[in-house]
């Protein structure tokens, strides 16, 4: 009877450590301008490459953003941000770690829209005639 509760305990005791593992990762990055100043507000998606799930961040005041309990695999990772190019890269996940992904964006095209609306103005022309008069006496 001591043996089995012995046993049980030992038991308990080696399954604690293997509960206690996680099996997802994470995926955390930069993300950053051409001179290297942080970019807040940035667009992060995290797509798994074999399910499509995606998952979304946003990039904090330094720039930095945190994608956590991500199942293990290859993800594509995307940013972008307004006056910015894009980012694309891939990452791997494994259980109980962090893949790091920095981006350093380009500087986006600076674009105008501008509309012209017709509303048919008429143009007027005026001719001022200037006539002298000479009297003669």
């Amino acid at each position: 009877m001591l043996i089995l509760v012995a046993a049980l305990i030992s038991g308990l005791l080696l399954a604690i450590p293997i509960a206690a593992q996680t099996i997802n990762g994470s995926i955390s990055g930069l993300v950053t301008d051409p001179n290297g100043a942080a970019i807040a507000a940035a667009i992060v998606k995290v797509i798994n490459v074999d399910t499509g799930a995606a998952r979304d961040a946003v990039t904090n005041e330094e720039g930095l953003y945190l994608v956590q309990g991500l199942p293990v695999g290859v993800y594509t990772v995307e940013v972008e941000k307004s006056g910015f190019g894009s980012g694309t890269n891939r990452a791997q996940v494994s259980p109980g770690t962090n893949a790091e992904i920095n981006f350093k964006l380009s500087a986006g095209p600076v674009t105008a829209q501008v509309e012209v609306t017709d509303k048919g103005c008429i143009l007027e022309t005026r001719c001022r005639v200037v006539v002298s008069v000479r009297r003669s006496l």
